[in-house]
């Protein structure tokens, strides 16, 4: 559907600010920051990339949703692996 492409970065995103939300919450913080940090590191780097000559990356929310999707899969991934010990919870 072409309406749902321009949703898709911000969805993205917002999954990636819930789970590093969700491992800072249970004990995680520097998981979190990680996460978020490499994920502004790409989009700053996508940005560079976009501006240069030849246009090296891919424009619009295309990069924003490759970069933030693939950074809430491996902060999903830490959750489901840190967070479901039964120590998780208090």
């Amino acid at each position: 559907m072409a309406g749902s492409a321009p949703l898709a970065g911000p969805a993205a995103l917002g999954v990636l600010l819930f789970t590093a939300r969700l491992l800072a919450v249970h004990g995680h913080p520097v998981t979190a920051a990680a996460g978020l940090a490499a994920a502004c590191v790409a989009e700053a780097l996508t940005l560079v990339l976009a501006g240069a000559p030849g246009h090296l990356a891919p424009s619009g929310g295309t990069a924003e949703a490759a970069v933030c999707g693939a950074a809430a899969a491996v902060l999903a991934a830490q959750a489901f692996r840190l967070l479901a010990r039964a120590a998780a919870h208090h």
